[in-house]
């Protein structure tokens, strides 16, 4: 692996010289993938002239597909050869966090509003332009593709290496949509990656369904990120499915986490789940409802997939019970979402 190479902000305007490696840079429109496979999962869509990390080995598929191996956001990755131009990188420097929960914001100022929070050693593309505001020298970043802005206070300097978690300018997450609270990758909770291929849903979801965990809740981002894994290998390891069940879970911290997404038949909802997206609130409300924060996201987390065609406009809102044998969103929870637009008690 290529050492990462850290930079004094102070020294930021001297610093000209940095390695090379190479790239994959897309001809057009293009997947990169989970795997050297057309089955394989999608992570994300590079747009035309816009590059990843090139780990120079390629893999020839049983699709007839030369695949070349790529880095995306500290992630293995694969992106068909056919589709890219292999060459040299162009140097790039990156701010990366030197402490959890900075904030990515759309203005240089303490009040434009947050766009992403990072957490310690996450890193975005800067763009050698800085300015002065409410105390601070905040400088411009780029967030998957979104000009933004960071204190310099908690960040430093470094040159955007192989293997660093950086979001790359130009490459457009299938998971933050537009409108989207902020939704945390599974590359950044620590997800396992799926034991088999699961497949995409067939169309637009006409339902949303609203589970709980039946577990102690959390209310910051590291407590939210290991309850996360912990469903995960529970969903793997004793139901022996493929990957965790729930399309997104939301903790009490006010962060989505992504879990199968927008697009991946989940394993939430028996008999639903190709025509439904399961939301699970981290946490037991049996006696007592989630707080506002959770709520308030899970609100606009619908009306996202709902403004960005990944949820049907006149989708209904179910709570798991309403279509199983099961206590599942917990009394309160249920009493809640009763109330909300769109729910619709099931008549069997």
């Amino acid at each position: 692996m290529i050492p990462q190479l850290c930079v004094s902000l102070l020294l930021l305007s001297s610093v000209e010289k940095a390695f090379s490696y190479q790239c994959a840079c897309a001809k057009g429109d293009v997947n990169v993938r989970a795997g050297p496979s057309l089955h394989d999962r999608v992570l994300t869509s590079l747009s035309d002239g816009n590059c990843l990390p090139y780990k120079e080995y390629d893999q020839h598929g049983t699709d007839g597909i030369t695949w070349a191996n790529v880095d995306y956001n500290g992630q293995n990755a694969w992106i068909s050869k056919h589709y890219v131009n292999i060459g040299t990188c162009t140097t790039e420097k990156c701010a990366c966090s030197t402490y959890n929960d900075v904030h990515v914001r759309t203005g240089a100022g303490l009040h434009s509003q947050v766009v992403a929070t990072l957490s310690i050693h996450q890193c975005v593309t800067y763009k050698n332009h800085t300015q002065s505001a409410d105390g601070y020298t905040w400088l411009n970043v780029d967030y998957h593709g979104q000009d933004a802005w960071i204190a310099g206070t908690y960040v430093h300097i470094s040159t955007c290496t192989n293997g660093t978690n950086t979001n790359f300018s130009g490459v457009h997450s299938n998971i933050q949509l537009h409108g989207c609270p902020q939704i945390i990758s599974r590359s950044d909770w620590g997800a396992r990656n799926p034991s088999e291929n699961i497949g995409h849903l067939p169309g637009i979801p006409k339902y949303v369904f609203i589970h709980h965990g039946a577990t102690p809740g959390c209310t910051t981002k590291d407590e939210c990120m290991t309850r996360v894994r912990g469903y995960q290998t529970y969903h793997m390891e004793s139901h022996q499915w493929p990957d965790i069940g729930y399309s997104f879970l939301v903790g009490e911290d006010g962060n989505v986490y992504e879990g199968r997404g927008w697009d991946e038949i989940g394993a939430h909802t028996l008999n639903y789940n190709s025509i439904g997206l399961g939301i699970c609130i981290i946490g037991d409300f049996t006696d007592h409802v989630p707080n506002n924060t959770s709520l308030n996201a899970v609100k606009q987390l619908i009306a996202c997939g709902v403004d960005n065609h990944k949820i049907s406009t006149n989708y209904i809102l179910h709570g798991h019970r309403d279509v199983g044998q099961t206590t599942c969103p917990g009394d309160k929870l249920y009493e809640l979402i009763r109330v909300w637009p769109h729910y619709r008690a099931h008549h069997n």
